[in-house]
């Protein structure tokens, strides 16, 4: 475990800006979004809904040199991997699909695939009906400016599949995007299904480019946050380059909500197909991490991959509304989940072990309590406790590296932020606009903070032996040095 409900699923628009020549917007990278795309080492859990493993590091900063503290939370599981399957498999759903045809869905993926938007959907929505079965309900929807309501939200062994199918296979986009519509369409759908104990989930398929009804971020949280309340959970999976990040971010921090950012029609066919299952199981809720009890000598600085709360409050390590189980690699390596903890050391005589309060409430409502211990290292010298920690942190600099040389370029700013003080942390929540532009041959003062940090990345790669760090890599060579840049689009 775990992947967070709140945060974003993988960071697409961002690598596929770079492949169209374009610098992206800073909200198309984010820290949950990274991490989502690698495996982490944790230990393998049978009994426990929620298990938190936790190492510390102590990191000197490339650019200032100076020692930084750090806690990684690598969150588990017995859910995780076969687990969900050993302990029933994924709840019976009452499973409404909202499919985005509007005109903007007639266009591709920005990544070479033939197919528009619109196909690969729907075949990936057949490849999803195979894995339903007589204990789910299914409804479609179809939104444009207007919503209409293909399939009635009803047992799916009630349902003609053949004709289902061939409406889908005969659907063609048109109109504008009226993101309201769909979703008050599909809350309907809920209003006479009567007693069932099926868990709700609410599917959006769309590149999240609102131009009718509310696009307003506050006026779609609200809708949804209703929705939540009444336990009906929303996923959004966002598609192609489109893919409004900073919209989604804002909408999907709910309790029991979920984002997904896909970049190919592959990509696309494997979430809605081998990682189905997963993606519609929330396993726990309100999942805090505390101190027990006085801590000497450390404040907690920032959160980094529990979106929302990256600000911490006084006693409280961190907080995610709610986890889903992960796809796992392996018994010990498990998809995304996991959080980094920046701490600032306040005393010389700072405590050697740091205690913990764990708390969360599982499916069912029932509540848990347990608790964890951190040693942290005794001096200022550079120490990781294992390798995942060491590869966290690395990305934690690569996207705040890449977010504040974007926030540079849209202020035209002539002289880099990052320096001989360090990478600054981003400012949370920083509205950006969404703003993409044509890339532009780098400045001196910029070639040189990127050489400087190209070369700490391929040190600290070479360490960590994870071949994968290999597409971010490109992605800072894609901004240094674009006319010899190494393609992204196989990232």
């Amino acid at each position: 475990m775990k992947s967070i409900a709140s945060g974003a699923k993988g960071v697409h628009s961002f690598s596929n800006s770079l492949n169209i020549g374009k610098l992206p917007s800073p909200s198309s990278i984010e820290h949950e979004g990274l991490f989502y795309d690698y495996y982490w080492e944790t230990l393998e859990e049978k009994e426990k809904h929620f298990k938190a493993n936790f190492s510390s590091a102590v990191s000197k900063d490339p650019f200032s040199g100076f020692p930084e503290y750090y806690i990684a939370m690598g969150m588990t599981g017995k859910l995780d991997g076969e687990g969900l399957y050993k302990h029933g498999g994924r709840p019976a759903l009452n499973l409404v699909i909202v499919l985005d045809i509007s005109g903007s869905m007639n266009s591709g993926f920005g990544n070479g695939d033939k197919q528009s938007k619109l196909e690969v959907a729907k075949q990936s929505i057949l490849a999803l009906l195979e894995r339903l079965n007589d204990k789910d309900s299914f409804s479609l929807i179809l939104f444009d400016d207007q919503a209409k309501v293909t399939q009635e939200l009803k047992p799916w062994k009630d349902i003609n599949s053949g004709e289902l199918k061939s409406k889908i296979m005969n659907t063609y986009t048109r109109g504008g995007t009226n993101l309201e519509k769909g979703i008050r369409a599909a809350a309907d759908q809920y209003k006479n299904i009567g007693q069932s104990n099926n868990a709700n989930r609410v599917i959006f398929l769309t590149d999240m480019n609102p131009n009718m009804g509310s696009t307003d971020e506050g006026a779609l949280l609200k809708i949804v946050k209703s929705l939540a309340t009444e336990k009906i959970y929303t996923t959004f999976i966002g598609i192609g380059i489109d893919f409004n990040t900073a919209l989604v971010s804002t909408i999907t921090k709910i309790r029991g909500s979920n984002y997904f950012a896909v970049k190919s029609a592959r990509d696309f066919k494997k979430q809605m197909n081998e990682e189905f299952d997963y993606m519609v199981t929330v396993d726990v809720f309100d999942v805090s991490i505390e101190f027990d009890g006085e801590v000497n000598g450390w404040n907690v600085e920032r959160v980094y991959g529990s979106p929302g709360f990256e600000i911490p409050v006084k006693g409280r390590l961190t907080f995610m509304d709610s986890c889903f189980p992960s796809v796992k690699e392996s018994s010990t390596m498990t998809k995304g989940g996991i959080v980094v903890i920046k701490l600032k050391k306040t005393s010389e005589k700072s405590a050697s072990e740091i205690n913990l309060k764990v708390s969360y409430t599982d499916a069912d409502g029932t509540k848990y309590k347990d608790s964890e211990s951190v040693k942290m290292p005794e001096n200022s010298q550079e120490y990781y406790e294992t390798k995942s920690i060491r590869k966290a942190i690395l990305l934690v600099r690569y996207v705040n590296f890449m977010k504040q040389f974007l926030y540079d370029m849209n202020a035209g700013s002539k002289v880099p932020t990052v320096g001989d003080s360090g990478i600054p942390i981003p400012a949370p929540n920083h509205k950006d606009k969404n703003n993409v532009s044509d890339k532009k041959d780098l400045e001196e003062p910029y070639k040189q903070v990127f050489q400087k940090f190209m070369s700490h990345f391929e040190h600290e790669m070479d360490v960590i032996e994870d071949k994968i760090l290999d597409k971010e890599l490109k992605q800072l060579i894609a901004i240094y040095d674009p006319k010899n840049a190494p393609s992204t689009n196989n990232m």
